[in-house]
């Protein structure tokens, strides 16, 4: 008997969940409907980076906030806003060729899964009244109207709601508002909206589908059920509880991202806040009403009185506009334990934000159907605020979390995590602007963080070409099946330029590399020069294949004499004059360089980075080479040091025309340095760093603030983020557009991995002599150099 009691009253209270939702139908793909004939859209926002962001900024952005509550006031708008802190399982998607890199991802996956990230949504829904609040109960039959006139009205609250959101977006274009809309999937017409609001009422994510009945009685899918002090979503499938705290006194000041304390909460929760706009007249009479009411008490309250008169007049001066605000934290757990573990550190975050908490408990209930934006009737503890006020609490800080899919090259590259305990998803390019510049001293882990990221583009089987110091990317390279050519001086290159097929733009190429090699900076070349050089090319292109070799273009110009083009030419050939000094960078008898035979090159130029005479005919020849393969294909190359490799003009004018093809041509450039200082002294910098997309800052103690707040136009905050982050962190700023995030590379337990992405002196020679016993197939030799680098 007593079980059938319990269940008619576990049926009666299911029945009346549908009446706690204030919503009927979805009108248009964006808008909902209330039951009192209101107007709702909703938003996410990706929200600004408020960790890198110096505090003048964060002031300005308070005041422009502010500024969008003045032009949008009126007592027909209601605002909700919405932070949902959930736990994020993404990982990145794509597939791995069999090798070092499908196993890297799949340990580093591992890794990742353990730990538990955290992911910030904002949410911002915008509430159109057709009647104020005064008038509703007065005009809330709207079901007694004609099916005309509700059509109607219909089409004035979306033409309204609709003028109003084009206000919205163009004042927090800044964060990023996405509108909530309708979608298809598997044939099936779905709803972001609906999506949104059930998961404040059901706790957990699902599709939630369009239907022809009435919102109320299908958004409630599991059964919310509550006691004293906490509750419980029960869904068929999934359990958890929760519990609710409020505001009883508010801080002041209210400082503009009061609550960013949460953000990097280690739980989940919803933090809902609502503001209903009253009009210039309500918001007199409700500061006179709390002015009156200080001056009546026997309490010393001169100051707050004084300051209730200042409100007075900012309020005539339209310097803020007022609203009844109410604010709830519904905090979930697992089990009891660590819910109470949860409000612990909610109530401490909330107090150290200098709010005066209590935890819901006979207004639990109200509380949670207050979080459904238009259930004004059920919020717990309105308050009148001002706009300031409103904006400070709901200021729309976030961490950024990159894009985990719908990037230029689809899924994102890596995940990461930040300091904040999310993940970011990070891409090379920031929409199909692709030049990636990385700063950092040796030690940092550069070489470890660069060869990682480049290991997990490998899923794109895109072509890379590096262009290395140190060879520090060497083991990494070969590892992955890459050809590796480590160039030192006096040792032949194999690099024969006339053994390439002729065609016109090779003819240029080397017209400019056989002139970089006889230049003279004092002495220009003459038309006649130029045109000699030329013909000497056309010559030795007319020699058939087996002879043609650098040294053929002395045939073909004048004797040596003096100073003229074949006397300088001297020292780049064997003649029979001898061996010139640098015949081995060119004067070859065959090309090795295959470009079409293989997919990662890698070469080491240490030895005469710091040569320009050698330097540069060498990367012209380099770059002409690979600029073949930019044709559509997925493409990158990375340049250590680039502001010395690239200091010639020829690379100047070369990088200034493919910026234009980059977003066409689908490759993309990774720029680095140890020396901020030495590369912003180039030329070539400047061009480098007003194109890239995608910076990447290590740790730097001794960096100075002139190099990075005027030199790479970095905000004072996120200088002293560089400058103060221990060397030896793995953490780095990565900023994309306006948005900076720290990140962090833990790679503890990787011990053989980092072995080959770091690249040392030892590493690297143990590799080398084991791949000179087994060969060069990595998966013979990878587990000798994992067995030898553990026993050594």
């Amino acid at each position: 008997m007593l079980s059938a009691y319990r269940n008619e009253l576990l049926v009666k209270r299911e029945s009346l969940a549908g009446d706690y939702v204030p919503y009927t139908a979805h009108i248009d793909e964006n808008t909902v409907k209330l039951r009192q004939g209101d107007f709702i859209q909703c938003f996410r926002l990706e929200g600004i980076a408020h960790e890198t962001a110096d505090d003048d900024d964060i002031n300005t952005w308070h005041e422009q906030l502010n500024m969008f509550m003045r032009n949008i006031n009126s007592p027909h708008i209601a605002l909700y806003t919405h932070i949902i802190r959930k736990q994020s399982g993404e990982y990145v998607g794509g597939k791995y060729e069999p090798g070092f890199a499908h196993d890297l991802n799949e340990k580093y996956r591992k890794k990742v899964s353990s730990n538990n990230l955290f992911v910030n949504e904002l949410y911002l829904t915008l509430l159109y009244r057709p009647q104020p609040m005064a008038l509703a109960r007065a005009f809330s039959k709207v079901d007694e109207l004609s099916a005309q006139g509700r059509a109607q009205m219909n089409s004035l609250g979306i033409d309204k709601i609709n003028a109003l959101t084009k206000e919205l977006e163009k004042h927090l274009n800044r964060y990023s508002p996405e509108r909530l809309t309708t979608y298809e999937f598997k044939g099936n017409v779905y709803s972001e909206v609906l999506e949104f609001l059930q998961f404040l009422v059901n706790g957990y994510e699902q599709r939630f589908p369009l239907m022809r009945g009435n919102i109320q009685d299908t958004l409630v899918t599991s059964r919310p059920l509550f006691g004293r002090e906490a509750m419980e979503f029960r869904a068929p499938d999934r359990s958890l509880i929760a519990a609710v705290l409020g505001i009883k006194e508010y801080p002041h000041p209210t400082v503009p991202g009061l609550f960013n304390e949460l953000l990097h909460a280690n739980y989940e929760f919803v933090l809902s806040q609502s503001f209903i706009c009253l009009d210039k007249a309500s918001a007199r009479t409700t500061l006179k009403r709390q002015r009156d009411r200080l001056e009546s008490t026997e309490d010393d309250a001169t100051q707050q009185v004084d300051e209730l008169a200042d409100a007075l007049n900012d309020l005539q001066s339209n310097k803020f506009t007022m609203g009844e605000h109410h604010l709830t934290l519904l905090i979930k757990a697992d089990n009891v334990k660590a819910l109470s573990n949860n409000i612990g550190e909610a109530r401490a975050a909330l107090a150290d934000s200098g709010c005066v908490v209590a935890r819901e408990d006979l207004a639990l209930e109200a509380a949670f159907w207050s979080q459904l934006p238009g259930n004004f009737n059920y919020r717990p503890r309105p308050a009148p605020i001002t706009s300031y006020n409103f904006v400070g609490m709901s200021a729309f800080h976030n961490y950024p979390t990159g894009k985990r899919t719908g990037n230029h090259w689809g899924d994102a590259v890596a995940l990461l995590k930040t300091t904040s305990g999310a993940p970011y998803f990070f891409n090379y390019h920031r929409r199909d602007l692709g030049i990636t510049f990385l700063c950092g001293q040796s030690g940092t882990g550069k070489t470890a963080t660069q060869n990682f990221l480049s290991c997990m583009a490998e899923k794109f089987q895109a072509t890379g070409i590096y262009f290395d110091k140190d060879r520090g990317s060497e083991i990494f390279i070969l590892a992955n099946g890459g050809k590796y050519f480590s160039l030192q001086t006096g040792i032949p290159t194999g690099f024969n330029p006339f053994a390439l097929p002729k065609t016109p733009r090779w003819v240029d190429t080397l017209r400019r590399i056989i002139m970089a090699c006889t230049r003279r900076d004092d002495l220009p070349f003459t038309s006649r020069e130029e045109r000699d050089i030329t013909q000497a090319i056309e010559g030795v292109f007319g020699l058939s294949h087996g002879v043609r070799r650098f040294n053929q273009i002395l045939s073909f110009l004048e004797p040596p004499e003096g100073d003229n083009i074949a006397s300088r030419l001297l020292k780049w050939c064997h003649s029979d004059l001898g061996t010139g000094p640098l015949a081995w960078v060119f004067d070859n008898p065959v090309d090795l360089l295959d470009v079409k035979e293989g997919r990662l090159f890698g070469f080491d130029y240490t030895d005469f980075l710091d040569n320009p005479e050698v330097r540069t005919p060498i990367m012209m020849y380099l770059w002409s080479r690979f600029a073949e393969l930019i044709d559509g294909r997925r493409l990158y190359m990375f340049i250590d040091e680039f502001w010395k490799a690239l200091e010639d003009e020829y690379f100047q004018d070369e990088l200034q025309n493919r910026y234009k093809t980059i977003r066409k041509q689908n490759w993309f450039l990774i720029c680095a340095t140890q020396s901020p200082a030495d590369a912003l002294r180039s030329k070539i910098a400047h061009t480098v760093i007003e194109q890239t997309a995608t910076f990447i800052y290590l740790p730097n103690p001794q960096a100075k603030e002139t190099d990075y707040t005027e030199g790479f136009n970095l905000t004072d905050r996120e200088y002293q983020i560089i400058k103060t982050l221990p060397e030896t962190s793995r953490q780095f700023l990565v900023k994309q557009g306006q948005n900076a995030v720290i990140c962090e590379l833990d790679l503890q337990g990787f011990e053989d991995e980092l072995a080959v992405l770091s690249g040392t002196t030892a590493n690297i020679n143990l590799a080398e002599s084991i791949i000179k016993k087994v060969g060069n197939d990595p998966t013979v030799w990878l587990p000798h150099f994992y067995e030898h680098r553990s026993t050594s």
